[in-house]
């Protein structure tokens, strides 16, 4: 069965992440995002004074196998210095690169 939900977008002349969730309640409190170290955005959200541990932190995520990078049970990751902007309170939230997404 699939499930339904809320897709949620804000678009201030941004770029804009398209947020899925089941449980829209749960965006009300989120404090952060994630990306997965392959998404496009990550190099146009990374300032540049994290853009050294953010190319360091994704070159060691592509060394890993694909089963591998899936099955990591500590989440890990760098912040951007990005912000992202929660789309039900337009609060800042910090927006990071780990393995997990």
């Amino acid at each position: 069965m699939r499930a339904t939900g809320l897709a949620p977008v804000r678009d201030a002349g941004r770029d804009v992440i398209r947020v899925y969730t089941t449980r829209p309640d749960t965006l009300f409190g989120a404090t952060y995002m994630v990306l997965s170290p392959e998404h496009p955005l990550v190099d146009r959200l990374t300032t540049p004074s994290r853009k050294d541990a953010a190319a360091a932190y994704r070159a060691q995520a592509a060394r890993k196998s694909d089963p591998t990078h899936r099955s990591v049970q500590t989440k890990t990751g760098v912040f951007t210095g990005g912000h992202a902007i929660n789309p039900v309170n337009a609060s800042p939230s910090r927006s990071g690169s780990p393995t997990m997404s």
